[in-house]
């Protein structure tokens, strides 16, 4: 469960961004009258699955073909709006294991799952930065294992705080 946590972060920050955007596009929808509305989704009508009227006032069709559609608006908002929280949950769940962590270790963790880099590359880069300057250079197997041990100690955190 940690893995997939820390692999979907970026993700899902990206998902939190782009559904903001769309919110906001949708609220900025509903400010238009009801001619605009009309149509914005008069050729997506049958995309979205706007009911025709059977009424022959062109209108009170209108009227009616838009309401529709703003109630189908304002579920798309609240639906994303609760997703939105959700993921929001889960990157602060990791930010707070993250931060559990020590330098060397959370430098590791960060570097595997939120930029993907290859264990070769974080070697290097984990040297460069915290080995160098003391001469004590670490193995790429030494590194796997300072961020197995990391890892299994954000797991027990994590099974600590869920529900039993």
């Amino acid at each position: 469960m940690i893995d997939k946590m820390l692999n979907n972060y970026k993700k899902n920050e990206a998902t939190i961004e782009m559904l903001k955007l769309k919110i906001n596009q949708w609220k900025d929808i509903l400010t238009k009258d009801i001619q605009e509305i009309d149509l914005i989704y008069s050729k997506h009508q049958d995309n979205l699955g706007v009911q025709k009227s059977h009424n022959s006032n062109p209108i009170e069709s209108m009227y009616i073909r838009v309401e529709e559609q703003k109630k189908k608006i304002n579920l798309w908002i609240k639906d994303s709006e609760e997703r939105i929280e959700k993921l929001e949950q889960d990157k602060k769940i990791v930010n707070i294991l993250i931060e559990s962590l020590d330098e060397e270790t959370k430098y590791i963790v960060i570097q595997k799952h939120f930029e993907k880099k290859k264990w070769n590359i974080i070697t290097h880069q984990f040297n460069s930065k915290y080995r160098n300057q003391y001469q004590e250079y670490i193995t790429s197997a030494g590194v796997r294992k300072k961020y197995e041990i990391g890892k299994k100690g954000l797991s027990s955190l994590l099974e600590e705080i869920s529900p039993k």
